[in-house]
């Protein structure tokens, strides 16, 4: 066993993820990660609430409030200076996918099928069925919400209503991470391996293509264009 010492000092104050890549004895290679903190002076700690149900989707600002979503089903707007439970608001299935928030609406999925949309004080708008668990993460563009689901459709609702403009029906896999609007285009992975470009008025397929992925190669990590959203920079995409 070796004892290895890492210079910490140049990092700034925050969670950081350290990677180690190894070649054990029998030739086969590894690879663990682990996260650890690094405290600092402006990194004091203003509070803690302790859940009873696990938070997996990230937590969002919607106007003065954070809105945490819970894997109970759960929605809770807290005063971001104290923690305080401002309101609540309940799903029948848990909250995978991270919300999205414009200054009136916040919208979520959920695994009972739903898509909700509530206001600032936590009433819900509107409701649509997608007809299965929605672990996507919603997007707002141009006053619709695109959102996945588990079957692999991607869904665009009318966001002052709930109404289905259209969906895509479908990739081969579910839809678990957020789309992207690049010009008149909505592009997103899917978990059958491919990248999908969608005509953002219509939901037409323009193209897909099969992106990297860990069951096509030999990598000690599993991935997928699925396990995160693409990012567009003027004339380019990432995936």
């Amino acid at each position: 066993r070796g004892v290895a010492t890492i210079d910490t000092s140049a990092l700034v104050a925050g969670v950081h993820l350290l990677t180690i890549a190894m070649t054990l004895d029998d030739g086969r290679s590894d690879m663990r990660a682990r996260s650890f903190t690094k405290r600092g002076a402006k990194s004091a700690e203003l509070w803690r609430l302790s859940l009873p149900a696990a938070v997996r989707a990230g937590p969002v600002f919607f106007g003065d409030q954070l809105v945490v979503c819970r894997t109970d089903g759960l929605v809770q707007a807290l005063d971001p200076k104290t923690g305080r439970e401002l309101w609540n608001f309940r799903t029948e299935g848990e909250i995978i996918g991270t919300p999205a928030a414009t200054g009136e609406l916040l919208v979520v999925g959920s695994g009972d099928g739903g898509v909700y949309a509530l206001d600032a004080r936590g009433q819900k708008r509107w409701r649509y069925d997608a007809g299965q668990p929605v672990y996507g993460w919603p997007i707002i563009a141009d006053e619709t919400v695109y959102v996945g689901d588990n079957q692999g459709c991607m869904h665009a609702i009318n966001a002052a209503d709930g109404v289905k403009r259209w969906v895509f029906a479908r990739a081969a896999f579910s839809i678990e991470s957020q789309a992207v609007r690049w010009k008149d285009l909505l592009v997103f992975g899917a978990w059958d391996g491919n990248i999908y470009a969608l005509d953002a008025r219509t939901g037409e397929q323009r193209w897909k293509s099969l992106g990297a992925k860990a069951s096509q190669s030999t990598a000690a990590r599993y991935y997928s264009p699925a396990d995160c959203p693409p990012v567009a920079i003027e004339g380019a995409l990432f995936v």
